[in-house]
C-alpha cells in the first residue's frame, strides 16, 4: 500500500487505475463468487501488464462508507477474503464482508476528493444496486464532477451493473460506457472488468504520448461521437484503438455479459435502438 504522495509525485508519467467494488448487504448472495472473481480479475490484469505503461492501482470497497487502498503495482493488490478465511496479519488478505446499504455517490465523492486533481485516471465501478443511502453527495453533483473530470482531466469511466439496469445507472451519473452483468457468472464479470480496464489504460497511454507531440497530431473524424472527451486530437496510430472504445453506445453492445442461453431484455432494447 502506498501513500497519496507517491502517486502525486509520479503522476506525470503514470496512469492510476481505480476499481470500486460493492460490498453492500445484497452482495452476500454472491460473496464467494465475488471473491473468486476478483482473484481472476487480478490474474487477468497480470497477464495483460504492458511493461511500457506505468500504472498504479487503487481499490475501493464501499457500502455506506468507502475504504480506499493504494498499490504501486498489480502484484501488491491482496486477495479479497471472506471473514471465515480472513487472517488479519496476512498482507495478502483484504477482508470482504458484505453489509449495510448502498452509498455509491458518497463513495465516488470520496474518490474524487482524494484523486480528482490527477490526470488520465481510469475508473471502473461494480455494483449490484442503486445508490440509496448517500449522506454527502447526490446524483447531480456526481454527474457534474464526472463530466468535468472527462473534459479537464481526461478521466475514463466504466459502470458495471449486476441486477440493475446498467445503462440507466451509468447514465444517471454521466457514464456512457456501461455493462450489464449476471451475478451468476462472476468470473465472466470480472474478466470483463479486467479486459475493459486494460483497454482503457492502453488508450490513456496512447493519448498521453501523442498529445505530448503536437507537431504530429491529427484530428480523429467521426460524426457519431458526442462526448466532450472524444473531440480531442490524436495521431493516426491511435485511431483504431480509439474506435474500439467509441462511440460509447457500441461498447455497451459489445460488452454485455449474460449466460449463453439467456437473452436479456436490456440487450434487446440496446440493439433495437437507433445508436
Amino acid at each position: 500500500m502506498t501513500s497519496i504522495a507517491s502517486i502525486e509525485n509520479t503522476q506525470n508519467n503514470n496512469i492510476l487505475n481505480i476499481f470500486l467494488v460493492d460490498k453492500t448487504g445484497s452482495m452476500n448472495i454472491c460473496a464467494q463468487q465475488t471473491v473468486s472473481g476478483f482473484k481472476e480479475f487480478k490474474d487477468n490484469m497480470k497477464k495483460n501488464v504492458d511493461p511500457n505503461i506505468c500504472v498504479e492501482y487503487a481499490l475501493g470497497l464501499f457500502d455506506v462508507e468507502c475504504n480506499l487502498h493504494e498499490y504501486k503495482n498489480i502484484n501488491e493488490i491482496p486477495d479479497l477474503v471472506l471473514a471465515k478465511d480472513y487472517q488479519e496479519n496476512n498482507k495478502n488478505h483484504l477482508l470482504y464482508e458484505p453489509d449495510n446499504m448502498t452509498a455509491l455517490y458518497d463513495a465516488l465523492d470520496t474518490v474524487f476528493k482524494k484523486w480528482g486533481h490527477l490526470n488520465n485516471c481510469v475508473l471502473a465501478i461494480f455494483t449490484d444496486g442503486e445508490s440509496n443511502s448517500d449522506r454527502v453527495a447526490n446524483k447531480n453533483t456526481i454527474f457534474q464532477k464526472i463530466r468535468k473530470l472527462e473534459e479537464e482531466k481526461q478521466w475514463m469511466f466504466h459502470y458495471f451493473g449486476a441486477n440493475v439496469d446498467a445503462y440507466k445507472g451509468g447514465a444517471d451519473i454521466g457514464i456512457t460506457n456501461t455493462t450489464q452483468c449476471d451475478v451468476g457468472d462472476m468470473s465472466s464479470v470480472f474478466r470483463g472488468v479486467s479486459d475493459n480496464m486494460t483497454q482503457m489504460t492502453r488508450c490513456q497511454s496512447q493519448r498521453m504520448r501523442h498529445v505530448s507531440a503536437p507537431s504530429q497530431l491529427m484530428t480523429v473524424s467521426n460524426p457519431t461521437l458526442t462526448s466532450p472527451t472524444l473531440h480531442r486530437e490524436h495521431r493516426a496510430p491511435f485511431e483504431d484503438e480509439l474506435n474500439d472504445l467509441l462511440p460509447p453506445q457500441l461498447l455497451r453492445q459489445k460488452a454485455q455479459i449474460f449466460p449463453d442461453d439467456e437473452e436479456s431484455q436490456f440487450e434487446n432494447d440496446v440493439l433495437s435502438s437507433n445508436y
